[in-house]
């Protein structure tokens, strides 16, 4: 995968982290109770899907589920998803390609997904880069953030969200049609076969950070969606987990990229003082 539609799924950073863990307590600084922060992989297959040891018990001892949006209203948010799907003005992605991409990206959905372009040029091109990203053709498929809201709902817990879906998008709506179109073709380069989505699976399961950034660092071709999509909402992040943390015990799953590197949540809250270490059983 190049690094475009990698960073999207998963948001990996720099590597500053030497255990192998997705699950990490946070404690200190007027904190009564230790909040927990979880990495998860917004799309993963069914067989590959686990839970990292200790992870019941930290979602357990706490009283708030936070996302990276809230998903209580799931159905709501799905519709506005598909509203906000469409670029805006009269684009289509047949203006911002040549007739030659337009039309191998054309193969590659038939071939792929078994629907053409043609019915999906209005989409932002980013989302027709996730669509390609997908695991093996029937494969039935989990999500960590609806596995974790089902734990809430049987809990009986809250949930929350550390920014709206109006301001996730807004995100993405700062990368140029233009430059999203390009990495979308970039993708031709990439095999249809799903070997890559299952490296990054299996690396996922290792729980090794380090590693995590080792595949997009060696993938990456520039800092844009780095510094729009990761560095920018972590900044924007840290005073609510802070905020949070400090009001009672929660549990907090974002996008396993999110966690390491001097830009990550691990290290912006070590910055501020707080404990933050890996729950290794």
């Amino acid at each position: 995968m190049r690094y475009f539609t990698a960073l999207f799924a998963l948001l990996f950073t720099l590597p500053s982290i030497a255990q192998s863990s997705l699950l990490w307590k946070i404690e200190g600084k007027d904190i009564k109770k230790p909040s927990y922060l979880f990495g998860t992989i917004h799309l993963i297959p069914a067989s590959d899907y686990f839970e990292p040891k200790g992870l019941d018990a930290a979602f357990n001892s706490c009283e708030l589920l936070v996302g990276e949006m809230d998903l209580s209203d799931i159905t709501g948010m799905s519709l506005e998803v598909m509203a906000n799907m469409q670029m805006k003005g009269d684009t289509t992605l047949d203006m911002l390609l040549t007739k030659e991409e337009y039309d191998k990206l054309d193969k590659r959905f038939l071939s792929t997904l078994g629907i053409g372009l043609d019915f999906m040029k209005s989409f932002k091109p980013i989302f027709l880069s996730t669509m390609l990203m997908t695991p093996g053709e029937g494969e039935e498929t989990k999500s960590y953030e609806l596995e974790l809201m089902e734990k809430a709902k049987k809990k009986g817990i809250k949930m929350a969200g550390l920014e709206t879906l109006q301001e996730q998008m807004g995100f993405l709506d700062v990368l140029p049609y233009s430059f999203q179109a390009k990495e979308l073709v970039k993708m031709l380069d990439v095999k249809t076969d799903d070997s890559d989505f299952q490296k990054m699976v299996q690396v996922y399961k290792s729980q090794n950070l380090d590693e995590l950034y080792a595949i997009i660092k060696g993938q990456s071709e520039g800092s844009a969606m780095e510094d729009v999509l990761l560095v920018k909402r972590n900044q924007n992040w840290i005073q609510k987990i802070v905020n949070i943390a400090q009001t009672q015990p929660s549990f907090i799953a974002v996008g396993a990229g999110h966690l390491g590197g001097e830009n990550g949540v691990i290290h912006l809250l070590k910055a501020q003082g707080f404990k933050v270490t890996p729950v290794l059983d």
